[in-house]
C-alpha cells in the first residue's frame, strides 16, 4: 500500500526544464491570485515557495499585471450606467475621437524622434523610437515624473524585448489634453534622444529638434535678408529649418546661400550689411580661426551689422578628440579681438534660444558691428559626423 503523502515526505517527480517552467509559471499565477483575494494589495514575493525566485519573477509579473488592470466590481457598474445612460455623451465623445486622432498625429509629424503609422487602434496610438532614448520603461517613468504625464511602455505588450523601444499613448482625452500631454513628451523625447539620427519628414538624413527650428525663427524674425552657411552636418539641422521656414525644398532656398569658408561668408553677407540690410552666417565655432581677418578687417572697421550663429565644438559627447583644442579658446580669442559674443547650451529651453538670437540681432544693428551666438545643442558621437 503506497503511503499518503506529508508535509514530511513530498512527492519528488522528474521534470523537463520546459514542465518546470509551466509548474512556475502556474504555481506563480495561482499564488497570486490567491494573494489578492486574501489580501487584496500587492503581491508578496514570499508567499510563492520556490528555490530560486528568480524565475518567477517574469510569469509572476505577467499574472499581476493582468489581475491588477481587471476592472473592480464598481467600474463595471459605472460602465453599464454609462453604457445605458449617457448615450448623448457617448455619441458626442466618438464624434470628437476622430479630431483628436487627427490633432495627435499632425503634432507627432512635426518632430523627427516619435514615430508612428495611422493604422491601429481605436482610441491609442502606438509610437517607436530610436535606441538612443533608452528602455521604454525607464523613459515612461522619467515622462510620469518630469512632465506628469502617464502612458504605458510597450514592454507591457512584447514582452520579447521589441516592446522595449516603443509606447503606447491614448488620445481618448479631451483636445486640449491631447494637445498638452502630446507636446510634453515630444519635448522630454527630444531632450533625451539628442542627437537623433533619422530621415526628416521634409527629405535628407538629418538631425533636427526644437532647438533647430527655434533658432532659425528666430533669424527670420530678425528681418535677415540673406543667411550664407559653411556646410557642416553639425549646423545642417538649422540650415534645413532656414530653408524649409523660407520656402524652399530639397536643400535650396532663394535667401540661403553655401560658401566654401568662413572668411568668404563674412566678406559675401558683410556686401548684404553695406546695402543696408541685415546678413546671417552659420557655421561651426572651429571655423573663426578663418573668419578672423575678415571679421576684423572688414566687418569692425566698417562698422557692419552681422548676426553669426557658431554650433561650439568640444563640449560633453565629443567625439574627435583633436577638435577640444581648436574651440575651447574660442570666447578668449573672440573678447581679445573685441567681437561680442553671446552663449547657449541645453541648459536653456528652446524659447529662451530664440529670444536670444533675436536680441543678439537686434544688438548687431544697434551697435553696427558683428554679434555672435555661440551654441552647443547636440553631441557629435561619432554616428553623426
Amino acid at each position: 500500500m503506497v503511503p499518503r503523502p506529508t508535509k514530511s515526505t513530498p512527492i519528488r517527480q522528474p521534470f523537463s526544464r520546459k514542465l518546470l517552467y509551466y509548474r512556475n509559471t502556474i504555481r506563480a499565477c495561482l499564488s497570486t491570485a490567491i494573494s489578492f483575494m486574501v489580501y487584496g494589495t500587492d503581491y508578496r514575493p514570499n508567499e510563492i515557495p520556490c528555490r530560486n525566485p528568480r524565475t518567477l519573477a517574469t510569469p509572476a509579473l505577467r499574472a499581476r499585471q493582468f489581475t491588477t488592470t481587471c476592472p473592480p466590481t464598481f467600474a463595471q457598474d459605472a460602465a453599464v450606467a454609462a453604457l445605458q445612460d449617457t448615450a448623448r455623451d457617448r455619441d458626442r465623445s466618438a464624434k470628437n475621437s476622430p479630431e483628436r486622432r487627427v490633432t495627435a498625429l499632425e503634432l507627432l509629424a512635426q518632430q523627427d524622434v516619435l514615430h508612428t503609422s495611422n493604422d491601429g487602434g481605436a482610441f491609442y496610438l502606438y509610437l517607436t523610437y530610436p535606441k538612443r532614448l533608452g528602455s521604454a520603461d525607464d523613459l515612461a517613468l522619467r515622462l510620469l515624473e518630469q512632465e506628469h504625464v502617464a502612458l504605458v511602455p510597450g514592454t507591457a505588450f512584447d514582452p520579447t524585448g521589441n516592446g522595449d523601444r516603443s509606447l503606447r499613448v491614448s488620445y481618448a482625452s479631451s483636445l486640449d489634453d491631447v494637445r498638452e500631454g502630446l507636446s510634453r513628451l515630444i519635448r522630454l523625447a527630444a531632450m533625451v534622444a539628442w542627437p537623433v539620427r533619422n530621415s526628416h519628414p521634409r527629405g535628407g538624413d538629418l538631425l533636427s529638434n526644437e532647438y533647430s527650428r527655434a533658432v532659425a525663427e528666430a533669424i527670420w524674425a530678425s528681418d535677415v535678408k540673406r543667411v550664407g552657411y559653411i556646410p557642416s552636418v553639425t549646423v545642417a539641422p538649422v540650415i534645413h529649418e532656414l530653408v524649409a521656414l523660407d520656402g524652399g525644398s530639397d536643400g535650396v532656398s532663394p535667401r540661403v546661400t553655401p560658401l566654401s569658408r568662413e572668411e568668404e561668408a563674412v566678406g559675401v553677407m558683410g556686401a548684404v550689411s553695406l546695402g543696408g540690410d541685415l546678413a546671417a552666417v552659420v557655421m561651426q565655432d572651429n571655423g573663426f580661426g578663418n573668419a578672423l581677418t575678415a571679421l576684423t578687417t572688414f566687418s569692425l572697421s566698417y562698422h557692419l551689422p552681422l548676426l553669426i550663429f557658431a554650433n561650439t565644438r568640444g563640449s560633453l559627447g565629443e567625439y574627435n578628440s583633436m577638435i577640444h583644442s581648436i574651440s575651447a579658446p574660442v570666447p578668449r580669442v573672440l573678447e581679445a579681438t573685441n567681437l561680442p559674443y553671446v552663449e547657449l547650451d541645453r541648459r536653456s529651453a528652446p524659447e529662451d534660444w530664440r529670444a536670444v538670437v533675436e536680441e543678439a540681432a537686434v544688438h548687431a544693428v544697434m551697435t553696427f558691428r558683428p554679434v555672435i551666438v555661440l551654441a552647443a545643442f547636440w553631441n557629435t558621437d561619432g554616428e553623426v559626423a
